[in-house]
């Protein structure tokens, strides 16, 4: 019996089973309870081989998961996309397991992501910068092998023929930052490199002019850009006094909290889902630095707060504790989305824009 029995089909079937069930002793209701059971069933199940084969992958990769975090992670970075989560989630997972990451070096890095060490670390290949790609990775890892380590990057962009948005990117994304140059003054050589929106009779000065300090949640905003994650620092970690002020329940703290306890929690949303068979029902997956949060929304609270929970990247949400089957949830009540443009104590240095629509809007949170 699977999902693809119609209800049609099913309710066929339902005569033979109940007159069955109550030749054999079984109460008509039982019989008609339990057949109302199997026939919902039908509408998701699938069948034994199926459960088999998944039952096995899932046992397979929590034992590469265990023994083998470094390359487990590797190996994910490596297919995507695939499967439920986001990279960022993946990465920062196989963080909190202990697994060590190295960042994008144009010395350094293959074309995918390698291991390094006794104690394998994890080295970010040059093909997970945004516009890079890996075909062009594997001919910039073929040059540097037939003409040895890059100098400059005015010698890699020669060498390599990268310029525009995939050199600037691998400059974002610290590929040069061995070489010992700011990223800045690289930034404008990359710019003058490339000459794209030059005016006539303008000529860049070599030098790039001073600049203010990127603030750290900008740096944070840009490899999320070109990374799809940052190494360095979590998001949600630039926010965490502005959601320590909503009172906001840090994810490795809410499996303490009461059942039907009112909690706040708050993060990035990594995941919206909203099965036909839920009956209205949403179910997100908010993570910050700690870990993930399970939170359901009703089908009023959806409505009331439909803008917040389908288009915003950040928010807090204000609900009650349930338990059950070793998970933690939050039966949401209200949510607020929370802003994206200057975090906890930073200035901004204007060089990147929050997303729309990401004001908050919290005086109905509590």
């Amino acid at each position: 019996m699977g999902s693809h029995r119609s209800r049609e089909a099913m309710e066929a079937l339902r005569p033979w089973f109940v007159g069955r069930a109550v030749a054999n002793g079984v109460s008509q209701r039982v019989a008609e309870d339990c057949f109302r059971e199997i026939a919902g069933f039908a509408d998701y199940g699938f069948c034994q081989s199926h459960a088999a084969a998944l039952a096995r992958l899932a046992y397979e990769t929590m034992w590469l998961k265990l023994y083998h975090p470094a390359a487990f992670a590797a190996g994910l970075l490596n297919n995507q996309p695939m499967g439920f989560y986001p990279v960022e989630v993946l990465v920062w997972d196989a963080r909190r397991s202990g697994v060590r990451f190295l960042g994008v070096d144009i010395n350094a890095s293959s074309a995918r992501c390698t291991l390094e060490g006794d104690h394998p670390l994890v080295r970010l290949g040059l093909g997970r910068v945004k516009g890079v790609g890996e075909e062009a990775a594997v001919e910039i890892v073929r040059e540097r092998e037939q003409g040895g380590p890059f100098n400059s990057l005015a010698d890699f962009a020669r060498r390599t023929g990268t310029v525009g948005k995939p050199l600037e990117n691998l400059v974002l994304a610290g590929a040069f930052d061995p070489l010992g140059e700011e990223r800045e003054q690289l930034l404008w050589d990359a710019y003058a490199l490339t000459g794209e929106g030059r005016q006539p009779g303008l000529d860049l000065p070599e030098e790039c002019p001073q600049l203010p300090q990127r603030p750290a949640h900008e740096q944070t905003l840009l490899d999320y850009a070109v990374l799809g994650f940052s190494l360095d620092r979590h998001l949600v970690g630039h926010y965490r006094r502005r959601l320590a002020a909503l009172k906001v329940v840090p994810s490795g703290e809410l499996g303490r909290r009461l059942e039907g306890k009112m909690v706040a929690v708050g993060g990035m949303v990594v995941c919206r889902q909203r099965p036909g068979t839920a009956k209205g029902y949403l179910f997100l997956t908010l993570e910050d630095e700690g870990g993930l949060v399970n939170v359901i929304i009703r089908p009023d609270v959806y409505a009331r707060y439909r803008d917040v929970l389908r288009n915003h990247p950040l928010i807090a949400v204000a609900g009650r504790v349930q338990h059950g089957r070793g998970m933690v949830n939050v039966l949401a009540e209200r949510a607020v989305a929370l802003d994206l443009g200057v975090p906890d104590g930073e200035a901004s240095g204007g060089c990147v824009r929050p997303p729309a629509g990401a004001a908050i809007a919290s005086h109905d949170f509590h």
